[in-house]
């Protein structure tokens, strides 16, 4: 018999989703490079999320608020 986990049950929302970095950078129109120093140097870019030792990423619904924030 199959245990039930809360993932199977639990329906997760889209802009919950954590993008790596190579998937934000695409998510947000840039190259990886342009990605990385966007990152650095602009303080109103969303932080990182820390997923281990050595990975981290990005909410989506980070991102689409900075987007957003630009656009206005």
């Amino acid at each position: 018999m199959k245990k039930t986990t809360r993932r199977d049950t639990a329906a997760v929302h889209p802009n919950a989703e954590i993008l790596r970095p190579k998937p934000a950078a695409r998510f947000i129109g840039l190259g990886n490079t342009a990605f990385w120093q966007l990152r650095r140097n602009d303080p109103s870019f969303p932080a990182a999320v820390r997923l281990g030792v050595r990975a981290i990423g990005f909410r989506r619904s980070d991102l689409l608020a900075w987007i957003e924030a630009r656009q206005g």
